[in-house]
């Protein structure tokens, strides 16, 4: 004898079953409707299916164990393994590939904080120009490192921008230490108290 199988495996199906309810009862009520009342339930008939996906989706985000059940494993361990939480240890990041060199910097003792900045899209001299302005020149007192991310042609703009602002501040009482880093060719460029 056949054995049907009347699990529905995914939880989208119902989602087509109550919309497919819904057109259903729409086909059938609707010219026994008044046109006030048909408005109405046909705004109802074409937001139901959007607002079944929207909580499913909501759901999916926020709750996603509450769409399995048991019958959905195979056996009962599987199911208490997916609502354990997983706690994931510490690991080690390993670099992709071993010819890949660390590149290691010993940074002056009053240094406290290292500011990142990313300047691959600035790629004119203006826009580098404007950029230098506004991070070198805070009026705090204590030293300060910047970390440049680059490629080659912000690289070699960087490079010359900041040469000429060392000649400019040469009087200034606060240290400003600069590393470049090339992304793309993965050099590292230390330029020293400017």
């Amino acid at each position: 004898m056949l054995k049907i199988n009347r699990k529905i495996p995914n939880p989208i199906t119902v989602i087509a079953i109550f919309a497919f309810i819904s057109e259903t009862s729409a086909a059938v009520s609707l010219p026994f409707l008044d046109n006030d009342e048909r408005e109405i339930y046909i705004w109802f008939l074409i937001s139901f299916p959007f607002y079944l996906l929207f909580l499913f989706f909501i759901t999916l985000n926020f709750n996603y164990r509450s769409l399995y059940a048991p019958s959905d494993f195979d056996n009962d361990k599987n199911f208490l393994k997916a609502f354990e939480e997983e706690s994931i240890p510490a690991t080690e990041v390993t670099p992709a590939s071993s010819n890949i060199e660390p590149n290691t910097i010993k940074l002056p003792k009053p240094v406290n904080r290292m500011y990142i900045i990313d300047i691959r899209k600035a790629h004119t001299e203006p826009e580098i120009e404007e950029l230098l302005e506004k991070v070198l020149h805070p009026n705090k007192h204590s030293p300060r490192l910047f970390l440049f991310l680059t490629d080659s042609v912000s690289d070699i703009l960087l490079k010359e921008h900041i040469d000429t602002l060392t000649k400019q501040d040469k009087h200034s009482q606060r240290a400003t230490f600069c590393i470049i880093y090339d992304t793309h060719s993965l050099n590292t460029c230390v330029l020293g108290k400017i």
